[in-house]
C-alpha cells in the first residue's frame, strides 16, 4: 500500500453536541445558576432527595455545570438530603470589575 497524501473532506458539523439541544435538567440547572446571580452571597435550597447517594450524584453534577465561584453544600434537613448553593460574593465583584486583559 502506498501513502496518499491529500486533505480531507470538509466536515459536515462543527462537533458533535455543538446543534444539539441541551437537556431539561441542564436547562434547569442553567435557570437556577441565572437566579443565584442576582444575589451573590445568598444561599439558596435548591433540590431535596430521600437518599444521600443521590442528592451527592446531583450535587456532583451542579458543582460541574456551575464551574469556579459558587459554593455548593449538601445538608441533612427535615425535607431529606437538601443541596444549596450561592455564588460567591467576592469571585461576583471581580467578575464586574475585571477588566479585559487584551487589546
Amino acid at each position: 500500500m502506498t501513502v496518499v497524501w491529500e486533505d480531507p473532506p470538509k466536515g459536515s458539523s462543527r462537533g458533535w453536541g455543538a446543534t444539539r439541544e441541551r437537556s431539561p435538567q441542564r436547562k434547569e440547572m442553567d435557570s437556577m445558576l441565572e437566579e443565584l446571580r442576582s444575589r451573590p452571597g445568598q444561599w439558596a435550597r435548591l433540590w431535596d432527595y430521600n437518599e444521600k447517594e443521590d442528592a451527592e450524584k446531583k450535587a456532583g453534577t451542579f458543582r460541574s455545570v456551575s464551574g469556579k465561584g459558587w459554593n455548593v453544600a449538601l445538608r441533612q434537613t427535615d425535607y431529606g438530603w437538601s443541596i444549596f448553593a450561592r455564588r460567591r460574593e467576592d469571585e461576583a465583584e471581580e467578575e464586574t470589575e475585571r477588566a479585559p486583559t487584551f487589546q
